[in-house]
């Protein structure tokens, strides 16, 4: 028995051994390479001061010098139980790069929730989450290019560090711990994306969005209370203290008729949930790109596939919206023309589309950032919420409907309201297709 349990051991050594070695820019390292570095920079120079010398100033709520305080303090008690909770919280250099595995996260909650409490100094030090990102090359070992989506170009591991360190001057201490180590195979190595795990406070404008959130919600439960109120007492009710109410709207957004109506177009129904399926499968598979994923290398092979050519070229089913769009506008439009021989107001005609889009418009805005950003949580948190930046008044281009001008949908406020933009700006313009086919017909033709 006992030679099978020291056979065990023997085994166990050797292959975490070798799980714990990695191959970052073309040279083998240690997983746990940052943390040792690190460590050893801090502990064979306690009186070090780290170039540039502003980065020893204090701004916002870093300072340099209580941070290197705190980091000498942390590693003299390295590796008692009171300071467990600072190195047990790091990520390694990240298993499987070689299939471009790009982060090794670490514990983010461990670092966020627990201060480090010594006995001989006063006070806590608390800890901040942030990533150290290490530029490596391309060429990833079994791949003679890179992936399609341009993975494998960083690897992010988490960090734990005291709240008063500063990202500029822990890539100094980093820089300074690995320029002469392996090669210099670690020496590009950066701190960034650091949060303490507490939400920033409301903007104004969120402030101001919520609100008004807050007093719909409020009609909506006092119309529904009052609608309840009649049906049990059996009373004439108000129609307009109905407006608000869930029971009442909500009878009239999911009735269904069985009746065929000269004014609606069924097939296009049914184009309509052909393409929200096919947008919906693709955003499924695509969206999960933007956080850890462990063999995105692999994935190359499947971007060129005709298994994923439907789930990558979904964006032009978009396009069957415009059409839908401009079947309706035209149909609609030249009813209205016969009605008026000709004559349309198209000023009242945009500020009526613009006062039905732009309400539920406003509030997914609100939503959708707003309320993600006191939601969301955790180490990717500013990586997702970037998708969605509607921080210093960026949302009005959104309201204006002029967004996919102003700014590029990987930097817009609730990018995907991209398409109303461009829905309301073609309806906007239709008037100047749809008047002069209306007088001229066929004559316009060459025209368009």
């Amino acid at each position: 028995m006992k030679m099978y349990i020291t056979i065990f051991l023997v085994l166990t050594a050797v292959t975490s051994g070798i799980n714990s070695l990695s191959f970052v820019n073309n040279v083998t390292v240690p997983s746990d390479v940052l943390s040792e570095l690190f460590l050893e920079e801090i502990r064979q120079n306690p009186n070090k001061v780290y170039e540039p010398n502003f980065f020893l100033v204090n701004y916002g709520e870093y300072d340099s010098q209580k941070c290197l305080f705190s980091l000498r303090e942390i590693i003299k008690r390295y590796p008692s139980h009171e300071v467990a909770p600072f190195f047990d919280s790091w990520g390694n250099v990240p298993a499987g790069i070689s299939t471009g595995n790009e982060y090794d996260l670490g514990n983010y909650d461990q670092c966020v929730k627990f201060s480090i409490s010594l006995k001989d100094l006063a006070g806590d030090i608390k800890q901040q989450y942030c990533f150290a990102s290490l530029p490596i090359k391309k060429e990833i070992p079994g791949e003679s290019t890179v992936s399609f989506w341009n993975f494998g170009e960083v690897i992010n591991v988490g960090i734990c560090v005291p709240a008063t360190c500063s990202p500029e001057l822990l890539t100094s201490i980093f820089k300074e711990s690995t320029k002469t180590s392996y090669g210099g195979a670690l020496s590009k190595i950066s701190v960034g994306h650091c949060t303490d795990g507490k939400n920033t406070p409301l903007t104004g404008d969120e402030i101001a969005g919520l609100s008004v959130l807050g007093v719909l919600t409020g009609l909506m439960i006092l119309s529904s209370a009052y609608e309840l109120y009649v049906d049990y007492y059996q009373k004439k009710p108000n129609t307009v203290l109905l407006a608000f109410s869930v029971f009442t709207n909500g009878k009239r957004l999911f009735a269904i008729s069985t009746k065929r109506s000269r004014n609606s177009i069924d097939c296009l129904t049914g184009l309509r949930v052909l393409s929200t399926i096919w947008i919906m499968n693709h955003h499924s598979y695509t969206n999960i790109f933007g956080g850890p994923v462990l063999n995105t290398m692999d994935l190359s092979a499947w971007f060129y596939s005709w298994e994923f050519m439907p789930i990558y070229n979904a964006s032009i089913s978009v396009d069957t919206f415009f059409v839908i769009g401009g079947i309706l506008v035209a149909w609609m439009g030249f009813k209205e023309l016969d009605k008026t021989n000709g004559k349309i107001n198209p000023i009242m005609n945009i500020v009526h589309r613009y006062f039905r889009l732009t309400p539920v418009l406003a509030a997914g805005l609100v939503l959708a950032y707003s309320v993600n950003r006191i939601d969301y949580t955790g180490p990717l948190k500013d990586v997702f919420l970037a998708m969605n930046d509607c921080t210093s008044g960026k949302w009005w281009p959104n309201l204006l409907y002029i967004q996919n001008y102003y700014t590029s949908t990987f930097s817009a406020c609730y990018a995907e309201a991209w398409y109303l933009s461009i829905d309301f700006q073609l309806y906007a313009l239709s008037p100047l297709i749809l008047v002069p086919m209306w007088k001229w017909g066929k004559k316009f033709a060459p025209v368009l």
